[in-house]
């Protein structure tokens, strides 16, 4: 069931998103704080999907997984409330039309969230993979 799950969630992350336009069909429900649940509940299933198989690369990547989400996804919660600080509304059409609407304007805040959502998008992506030595034969 988890690959479904998380598949449905991303699906749901990017039909609420407003990338192209903000008259979306799910625009109501498109709230910063679902954004990062979605994302919450598509970790946790990858987590569990990790941990079934059993071996220890399994759990190794499930708990790296985990520490990674604890660490990042607060991190984008900031980012994203900045962003909703400044337009009084954690919607996420409200920002993009608001902030789109609005004249040019240099918010030292919105740049260092600029500088946040870069650092989450390293440590969600730029991750080397990890080997566990005890699973090595130590034959010749």
């Amino acid at each position: 069931m988890a690959p479904y799950i998380v598949f449905g969630c991303m699906v749901l992350a990017c039909a609420i998103i407003p990338t192209l336009s903000t008259d979306l069909p799910l625009s109501p429900a498109a709230d910063a704080i679902a954004l990062v649940g979605l994302f919450a509940v598509a970790r946790v299933f990858i987590s569990l999907a990790a941990m079934d198989i059993g071996t220890a690369f399994g759990t190794l990547g499930a708990r790296r997984e985990m520490l990674i989400g604890f660490l990042a996804e607060p991190a984008l919660l900031s980012v994203l409330f900045t962003a909703s600080l400044i337009s009084n509304s954690t919607a996420l059409t409200s920002i993009v039309e608001y902030l789109a609407h609005k004249e040019f304007a240099i918010y030292p805040s919105l740049a260092f969230a600029g500088i946040a959502f870069t650092m989450v998008s390293f440590a969600e992506n730029a991750r080397v993979p990890v080997d566990n030595p005890a699973t090595h034969s130590n034959s010749p």
